[in-house]
């Protein structure tokens, strides 16, 4: 199981466009935060190495010196801070956003959800304002592909490119990948099975 720590993980391996993020022990993190710009914007996502990790609690749009005053609020969600992570970089503001489901199998079938702005529209709000689909042959080539998305081309490439190395690299069958166009290029920050 791809879990959110170990999907961090990949991320980087796969060398996909990514927040400049810290991954730190949440014991050791103090340091970390008190370093914080207070009037700078953060994002801090929390992940654990092992077990259940949806819907961990996290900061999104805070101040540095907000989340120095509210971090015990945040780890005071966990019974031990033992295997936890907090994950702090930049907050960014996204033109749209969404999830990339890819499914492995003898053809590779993707399905892109997007919205408008922050991902929160469409896995908070259930705003659903674009829609992709891909289907890849065992050599990733496209056999159909349809797609309303803003910067298709774009984004199609990344996610062909990325099903590819990802069918490498891990034996899941399912994979969603969360990500962001910033306006200039497109972010991911997110990864995990769903098997």
């Amino acid at each position: 199981m791809i879990n959110k720590l170990s999907g961090f993980s990949l991320i980087e391996k796969l060398k996909l466009e990514r927040p400049n993020w810290t991954i730190i022990k949440a014991e050791l993190s103090e340091e970390i935060v008190k370093s914080l710009d207070d009037d700078k914007i953060y994002t801090v996502r929390t992940a654990i190495e092992s077990g259940e990790d949806f819907g961990l609690p996290r900061f999104v749009g805070l101040t540095g010196r907000d989340i120095k005053q509210r971090i015990d609020e945040l780890l005071s969600e966990f019974e031990t801070l033992s295997g936890v992570f907090l994950i702090i970089y930049p907050y960014f503001k996204a033109e749209f956003s969404g999830n990339i489901l890819i499914k492995f199998g003898l053809k590779t079938s993707v399905v892109i959800e997007s919205c408008e702005g922050s991902l929160w529209n469409l896995t908070e709000n259930s705003i659903l304002d674009y829609k992709g689909f891909l289907e890849l042959n065992d050599s990733f080539e496209i056999l159909k592909e349809v797609s309303d998305i803003p910067r298709w081309e774009e984004l199609k490439e990344q996610t062909i490119r990325i099903s590819r190395e990802l069918k490498k690299l891990v034996s899941e069958r399912e994979i969603i990948i969360e990500w962001s166009y910033t306006g200039d290029k497109f972010i991911f920050y997110e990864l995990k099975s769903i098997d």
